[in-house]
């Protein structure tokens, strides 16, 4: 990739996050800031070629399998396990779930931001439910 593409992709990237910044629903906020994240995705993960985000997660995950640095704060995977104790986060499309005792593993959070995303972009999340809008503010934190 060409160091002039590069650069409108990573200014892509940095007008999402202000643009998300700017916003203090939460789930617009999620929306936006899953543009920049699967933008900064294709950007390490696939510059020359188009794939699918299933395989963006899947390239993710591997990475973060051989990284031994925690990325995310241990406060926000327990508040995260709290939400998952209530009830599990459920996949629709295969009918796997993730339990809280599941997100000691990092793969399997990433899964489960993913699986938000999914909910929420194809309908499933509800704007006015609370364990959803919960659900999200968490995710952002990550």
């Amino acid at each position: 990739m060409e160091k002039q593409q590069l650069d409108k992709i990573i200014e892509k990237i940095k007008s999402w996050m202000e643009f998300a910044n700017e916003n203090n629903d939460p789930f617009i906020k999620f929306a936006v800031e899953y543009f920049a994240f699967n933008a900064l995705l294709r950007l390490n993960f696939s510059r020359n070629r188009i794939v699918r985000d299933r395989t963006l997660i899947r390239r993710l995950k591997s990475y973060l399998a051989h990284r031994d640095k925690q990325i995310i704060k241990p406060e926000h995977i327990e508040e995260f396990k709290k939400i998952l104790r209530e009830r599990e986060l459920k996949n629709l499309t295969n009918n796997r779930r993730i339990k809280a005792e599941d997100l000691e593993d990092i793969n399997n959070v990433v899964e489960a931001v993913y699986w938000i995303r999914n909910h929420l972009f194809h309908g499933h999340k509800g704007y006015n439910i609370e364990r959803d809008k919960k659900l999200v503010m968490l995710v952002l934190k990550f």
